[in-house]
């Protein structure tokens, strides 16, 4: 029992300051990348604002490089002891290779949950953070796009109603270049427009909760589609059964969103028939990503054993094995994103489909790797 809490314990350490290593010397790549790609900019901010933003994206770069720190540690420690002929001193004292490597895959699970619960309470508000000052960075830049949070072109169907928006302006809850409103009723399973509203400009009182249009065109049907009536006016008030919030929701970036958010953004956009797809791919990649680690610690483990107890050093091929699984599980990671958010593949396939891929990889390897 004493030789299984020290080796345990001995096990452990290595990992740990190779996992801390790893982690450390990859953050640092990441930051001199980004670094690099932000100092293309060309603006008058000062760069403090560009550093700041960098600062704050560490947790992100943190979560997202957690994996290949863990294959890097688990192939190297294990490929070494490996090569050191550790391991035969361990399998001839009767313990087997998994519960020899027991510690590792403990921490992982434990890493695994530790990024779950960061995510929400660190990463996301961190990133917000971190693009609030890059935002500020790229305030003077000459090519400037538009904001995120202003609406241009979006076509929104309500609980009465179609509405197609030319440009919304939230600070000032305007719209402008074009308001249209296409309000229908049921009929046998059948919406029937009976009046469209077409407007040049669009302002929200927010007192009397009403729409004060202008330049206005109203134009009402029967129930066989022919024009009945047109009206036009000049400036006219409306109340319409949406609330602002219908109209300025705008099209926020997933990564900023907690899972609570992501949730909430979910249901409102089914709500109002807006497209949720991105959200939910987001969503459930989110939910799944964390898990990986523990995926990732399996087959980091084999790989570095694998070869045979008498071949020569394993250590290369261990690092060339987890190299390629972890550009592999990214490729793939982001190809299910991609394809989610496409319409392609369901949300759910898309956000967890790379965790089961690689989860059946995993379980063959310990099938075939019995020791």
């Amino acid at each position: 029992m004493l030789y299984i809490k020290i080796l345990d314990r001995y096990i452990t350490i290595q990992f740990i300051k190779s996992f801390l290593f790893s982690l450390i010397g990859l953050i640092f790549v990441f930051l001199l990348i980004n670094l690099l790609d932000a100092m293309k900019i060309e603006t008058d901010q000062s760069k403090k604002l560009l550093y700041l933003s960098l600062l704050y994206s560490i947790p992100q770069i943190s979560v997202f490089i957690i994996p290949a720190a863990i294959m890097f540690s688990v192939s190297f420690v294990v490929s070494q002891m490996t090569n050191d002929k550790e391991f035969i001193a361990i399998f001839s004292s009767g313990i087997s290779f998994y519960r020899a490597i027991s510690g590792i895959l403990i921490l992982s699970v434990f890493i695994s949950f530790f990024i779950l619960y960061i995510q929400d309470k660190i990463v996301v508000p961190f990133n917000k953070i971190s693009q609030s000052y890059l935002n500020e960075y790229k305030k003077n830049v000459k090519k400037m796009k538009a904001p995120r949070d202003v609406i241009f072109q979006m076509n929104l169907k309500g609980k009465d109603s179609y509405y197609f928006i030319q440009y919304y302006e939230p600070s000032k809850k305007e719209i402008l270049g074009g308001f249209h409103i296409y309000k229908f009723i049921k009929k046998n399973n059948l919406e029937i427009p009976y009046l469209i509203i077409e407007a040049e400009s669009a302002k929200y009182n927010q007192e009397t909760k009403k729409w004060f249009l202008k330049k206005i065109r109203e134009i009402y049907f029967n129930e066989n589609l022919e024009i009945t009536k047109i009206n036009f006016y000049l400036e006219k008030e409306y109340e319409l059964v949406e609330s602002i919030d219908f109209f300025e929701n705008p099209s926020k970036n997933p990564t900023e969103l907690s899972l609570e958010e992501l949730r909430k953004e979910i249901d409102f956009r089914k709500k109002y028939s807006l497209d949720a797809t991105p959200y939910e791919v987001h969503y459930h990649a989110l939910l799944s990503f964390p898990f990986i680690c523990i995926i990732i610690s399996i087959i980091g483990a084999i790989t570095g054993n694998m070869g045979g107890l008498r071949s020569g050093s394993p250590l290369i091929k261990s690092l060339l094995l987890s190299t390629l699984t972890i550009f592999l599980y990214q490729i793939i990671f982001r190809l299910g994103l991609s394809l989610g958010e496409g319409g392609v593949i369901s949300p759910f396939i898309a956000g967890w489909g790379p965790l089961f891929l690689f989860t059946g990889i995993a379980i063959y390897l310990v099938i075939r790797h019995r020791r």
